[in-house]
């Protein structure tokens, strides 16, 4: 598994960078990395706060795009828990890296979760 670079703060602003329109793929895509940044986050020591508060903003964009998330027959919900999966496996492998790679890993995942990304 790759980790995937962690650019954009929440799932759908990726797709809306990448395209005026939403693929199904980004919208996946964005909801998968949005739950392995949050468990990245969680193993890197993110405080309870800040994750509740990154989770809150999520599913308020989620709330924002039901019309989408119908249209393409998306459970957004369901892809963030596999992408918090995906997240521990992430970090597993990560903690066989180098510790300055592991350190520049968790810098960026608690980086990414913060409002100000």
């Amino acid at each position: 598994m790759r980790l995937v670079p962690i650019a954009c703060l929440l799932w759908f602003s990726c797709a809306a960078i990448a395209q005026p329109v939403a693929s199904k793929d980004d919208v996946v895509e964005g909801g998968l990395q949005s739950g392995q940044r949050y468990q990245l986050a969680q193993h890197c020591g993110a405080s309870d706060a800040a994750l509740d508060a990154y989770k809150d903003r999520f599913e308020a964009e989620a709330r924002g795009r039901q019309d989408l998330l119908a249209r393409l027959d998306i459970n957004i919900l369901k892809l963030f828990m596999q992408g918090r999966l995906n997240g521990d496996l992430a970090f597993e492998e990560l903690k066989a890296r180098p510790q300055a790679e592991r350190d520049a890993a968790c810098r960026q995942a608690l980086k990414s979760i913060s409002p100000t990304g």
